[in-house]
């Protein structure tokens, strides 16, 4: 069986059951779903192009997740290897960089849409808003990393 290289930014909490920041909330995981898939090549060594090719981002009203399922021509699934390292080949934390970076834009994303929601003129006072519900975010979100095996549904 397979193995999928997956790393996932899931928000749980407090904060993401208030309705009135869902839509929000929303809008800032599919606006970081994009730039992370823009980002993800960038970040990835090309030897015969496999790797950088099978990078998938996607993104649900609470999660985001990346995986990778590329193979070498004996059918071993190796991003997990690229990525950690092994004892003969240095890491290259391609997810965690990529996680750092989704949580950075995250946070970015929905400071600038609650900011709007909430403030409109975008005073100081609805800045510090929107930055302090932001900050809440990024403590009550969670971000993991696992190699996993399919579910054969």
């Amino acid at each position: 069986m397979a193995r999928i290289w997956d790393a996932h930014i899931d928000v749980t909490g407090t904060l993401w059951n208030q309705p009135t920041v869902t839509k929000e909330v929303r809008e800032a995981m599919a606006a970081t779903q994009q730039r992370i898939k823009d980002l993800l090549p960038g970040l990835t060594p090309v030897k015969t192009g496999r790797m950088r090719a099978s990078w998938n981002v996607d993104a649900g009203d609470r999660i985001l997740r990346i995986t990778n399922r590329a193979q070498n021509k004996q059918g071993t699934q190796y991003a997990g290897f690229v990525d950690l390292g092994t004892s003969k080949m240095k890491p290259r934390h391609i997810t965690k960089q990529a996680m750092e970076q989704a949580m950075s834009i995250f946070t970015q994303e929905l400071s600038g849409r609650l900011e709007e929601k909430f403030g409109g003129r975008r005073t100081k006072a609805s800045r510090d808003f929107a930055v302090a519900i932001a900050k809440l975010a990024k403590r009550e979100t969670a971000i993991g990393v696992t190699t996993r095996t399919p579910s054969l549904r």
